[in-house]
């Protein structure tokens, strides 16, 4: 009788456990009431459930709330280690705040923490998103100098982070750079490099030859591959090439939309070919050529 009045208590793996069973649902919220719990019994929160709450922000993107929570591991004389540093730069990453995320590379040397590849990534992407590429490129150098080999992600944010400031060159150097470590460039990576492509102007050539890369490694160009194609097409007056690439992508089973008919027809009108627009506009859908006859064409 004496034992069926004993009421165990949750001690702090137990509190632990649904801490982290909330960060990996994505309830922040609810992570952060079992802290309040802990409290309220008298349970200090370790470390662990810090790292939970960390992780818990990030996946529900509140970097504001993931803020707060560094200075509450220091208040209660906690060490933060790499896991939870990581998991705060993520959510700096995801709510863009890159100069948060860079501050806090310097809180991890200085707490002489090594940076890891995950690190470097988040803070790559970080400065990617926010269109600050040259430090999205330094935090390449920097994963260099620290001994640590770029992975396919941090090249991938990095083709990308070139691409936005139209640095084909060091788009190329990337893409070399994969082959030496004997990485494969994906998907992610050939759309990068066609939009820096893009955005150089005058790299046609260059992003004919990555269509026929990703075609040779298997990879099946998208639509927007074939509209950025189509683009560069339009740009040079490439009205041949423009029409090859329309049954390219037809006999891939790739149904080009509006903005790609547009394209290669505007590639015909630049060079003054109006039989090419004729065929070109024979292979669009129904759906398509009655949008192309009520809007003006045009190179975008």
């Amino acid at each position: 009788a004496a034992m069926n009045n004993i009421r165990l208590k949750p001690g702090i793996v137990a509190y632990n456990a649904a801490a982290s069973a909330c960060e990996k649902a994505g309830r922040w919220e609810a992570a952060e009431d079992v802290k309040a719990e802990m409290e309220k019994v008298g349970i200090s929160p370790d470390i662990v459930t810090y790292s939970a709450l960390v992780s818990a922000c990030e996946k529900g993107c509140r970097w504001e709330q993931a803020l707060q929570l560094l200075p509450a591991m220091l208040w209660r004389g906690l060490r933060p280690n790499l896991v939870a540093f990581n998991g705060l730069v993520s959510s700096f990453e995801k709510g863009q705040q890159w100069e948060i995320a860079w501050t806090l590379l310097g809180e991890v040397a200085r707490r002489e923490l090594q940076a890891d590849a995950i690190t470097f990534n988040a803070l790559i992407a970080a400065s990617e998103k926010s269109h600050q590429w040259r430090l999205a490129l330094d935090s390449i150098r920097k994963m260099r100098n620290s001994g640590l080999l770029p992975d396919a992600i941090s090249f991938n944010l990095a083709c990308s982070a070139s691409g936005e400031g139209g640095l084909w060159s060091t788009v190329l150097e990337f893409l070399v750079g994969m082959r030496t470590s004997l990485l494969a460039p994906d998907g992610i990576t050939f759309m990068a490099a066609l939009r820096c492509c893009e955005r150089s102007g005058g790299q046609w050539e260059a992003a004919m030859a990555l269509m026929s890369q990703m075609l040779n490694q298997a990879l099946e160009p998208g639509l927007t591959v074939a509209n950025v194609l189509l683009r560069g097409c339009c740009g040079k007056g490439r009205w041949s090439e423009s029409l090859s690439l329309l049954r390219l992508f037809s006999s891939r089973r790739l149904e080009p939309d509006q903005l790609s008919f547009q394209a290669a027809v505007d590639a015909s009108r630049r060079a003054v070919r109006f039989l090419p627009a004729i065929s070109i506009l024979g292979l669009a859908q129904p759906d398509a050529l009655r949008r192309l006859r009520t809007q003006p064409l045009g190179c975008r």
